[in-house]
Protein backbone atom coordinates (compact mmCIF):
# COMPACT_ATOMS: atom_id res chain seq x y z
CA UNK A 1 0.00 0.00 0.00
CA UNK A 2 1.54 3.39 -1.07
CA UNK A 3 -0.02 5.65 1.67
CA UNK A 4 1.49 3.47 4.16
CA UNK A 5 4.64 3.21 2.76
CA UNK A 6 4.98 7.02 2.35
CA UNK A 7 4.07 7.10 5.72
CA UNK A 8 7.37 5.50 6.63
CA UNK A 9 8.98 8.10 4.64
CA UNK A 10 11.33 10.07 7.05
CA UNK A 11 12.62 13.56 5.44
CA UNK A 12 12.08 16.75 7.58
CA UNK A 13 10.84 19.29 7.55
CA UNK A 14 8.28 17.54 5.17
CA UNK A 15 5.64 15.66 7.42
CA UNK A 16 2.74 14.59 4.70
CA UNK A 17 3.37 12.96 1.45
CA UNK A 18 0.24 12.20 -0.62
CA UNK A 19 0.35 9.96 -4.14
CA UNK A 20 0.01 11.76 -7.30
CA UNK A 21 -2.99 10.40 -8.23
CA UNK A 22 -4.45 12.03 -4.89
CA UNK A 23 -2.43 15.08 -5.71
CA UNK A 24 -4.35 15.06 -9.02
CA UNK A 25 -7.45 14.67 -7.48
CA UNK A 26 -7.24 17.97 -5.09
CA UNK A 27 -9.16 21.35 -5.25
CA UNK A 28 -7.71 24.45 -5.58
CA UNK A 29 -8.67 24.97 -1.91
CA UNK A 30 -6.60 21.89 -0.94
CA UNK A 31 -3.86 22.90 -3.34
CA UNK A 32 -3.20 26.21 -3.11
CA UNK A 33 -2.39 28.59 -0.49
CA UNK A 34 -2.82 32.65 -1.35
CA UNK A 35 -2.27 31.19 -5.16
CA UNK A 36 0.80 29.29 -4.18
CA UNK A 37 0.99 25.32 -4.36
CA UNK A 38 1.62 24.23 -0.98
CA UNK A 39 3.19 20.79 -1.82
CA UNK A 40 6.30 20.07 -3.78
CA UNK A 41 7.13 17.75 -6.17
CA UNK A 42 7.06 14.95 -7.84
CA UNK A 43 9.32 12.56 -6.23
CA UNK A 44 9.47 8.17 -6.62
CA UNK A 45 9.33 5.77 -4.28
CA UNK A 46 10.17 2.37 -5.54
CA UNK A 47 8.01 -0.67 -3.95
CA UNK A 48 7.54 -4.41 -5.44
CA UNK A 49 9.37 -3.39 -8.33
CA UNK A 50 7.53 -0.37 -9.24
CA UNK A 51 8.28 3.34 -8.88
CA UNK A 52 5.48 5.32 -7.44
CA UNK A 53 5.50 9.30 -7.86
CA UNK A 54 4.36 11.08 -4.87
CA UNK A 55 4.16 15.08 -3.47
CA UNK A 56 5.54 16.10 -0.70
CA UNK A 57 4.62 19.41 2.00
CA UNK A 58 6.02 21.14 4.99
CA UNK A 59 3.17 24.12 4.83
CA UNK A 60 1.44 25.08 7.88
CA UNK A 61 -0.80 27.54 9.30
CA UNK A 62 0.14 29.70 12.29
CA UNK A 63 -2.31 29.79 14.83
CA UNK A 64 -3.65 33.01 16.70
Amino acid sequence: NLAAKLSDVRDEPYNVRIGAATYKQLSDNARLSKGVDMWDGTYELKMGGKSYKYYRSSYHWSIG
